[in-house]
């Protein structure tokens, strides 16, 4: 796997599911993203979401949407952030110190 490297950017997407507890991002906004990490010579590295008075795991749902087995998951809960790899659906916790 990669080594975890810089954060250069962060692209906060729109949810455009009207939900309180799924999301789905915004198509336009993630191809719009995808090409401009493409002409900065970056790649996207990593997904970020927040679960709202939930738990600090990610969920079955998380598990099954992953795009890519090398992004890093980041999930804020309250104050805390956590970080995870997804392996064969598996959560994997990252140590980001």
């Amino acid at each position: 796997m990669d080594p975890i490297g810089e954060i250069r950017f962060v692209y906060p997407l729109d949810n455009a599911m009207p939900s309180p507890t799924a999301y789905t991002i915004e198509p336009g906004q993630a191809l719009g993203a995808f090409l401009h990490a493409e002409r900065s010579g970056w790649r996207i590295g990593g997904v970020f979401h927040s679960h709202p008075g939930g738990s600090a795991r990610l969920s079955r749902r998380d598990l099954e949407e992953a795009a890519d087995p090398r992004w890093l998951h980041f999930l804020i809960v309250d104050d805390a952030i956590t970080c995870f790899r997804i392996a064969g659906q598996v959560a994997v916790p990252v140590n980001l110190s």
